[in-house]
């Protein structure tokens, strides 16, 4: 009776599936990121002002990652080339303090492409690759580029 946007986009919890030749695919990332899509809104009508606890085993779909995900697999260390475009992140509050006269960076928004109007064209909504992702949250730059620096250099 509820206008379509208010409706649930599903009722069951449970997914069954019969995998092989000829029959569904065999569950994959996709496939469980959708149920989890249906359980949640499922969750949320049945137990308003709760707080759910989802625990998961080890199947290979769970290995999965979203095609931005923050995966340091995916990132090289010099901007652009074939890597993905990552999604932004925050930059923990746990991060070491940054170095003296330096701004402080934790908590801060971390945006992993350069913007669209960046004054290098070439750059202009690029992946920024991890040293420049390291060099903008200042506060572990030093840290992680000091230890492999020769003495007295």
């Amino acid at each position: 009776m509820l206008p379509k946007e208010l409706r649930l986009p599903s009722v069951d919890a449970c997914k069954i599936m019969y995998p092989g030749k000829g029959f569904n695919a065999w569950w994959d990332l996709p496939q469980l990121l959708q149920q989890v899509k249906h359980v949640l809104a499922i969750f949320e009508h049945t137990h308003p002002d709760c707080v759910g606890v989802w625990v998961f085993d080890r199947s290979s779909a769970h290995e999965g990652y979203a095609d931005n995900a923050l995966n340091i697999n995916s990132i090289n260390i010099n901007p652009g080339g074939k890597q993905k475009k990552l999604c932004d992140t925050k930059i923990p509050l746990n991060n070491p303090g940054p170095a003296p006269s330096e701004e402080d960076t934790r908590g801060h928004i971390q945006s992993m492409c350069f913007p669209n109007d960046h004054c290098d064209l070439k750059l202009r909504g690029q992946p920024k690759g991890i040293r420049v992702v390291l060099e903008e949250c200042k506060s572990v730059w030093e840290k992680f580029t000091s230890i492999h620096k020769p003495h007295g250099l």
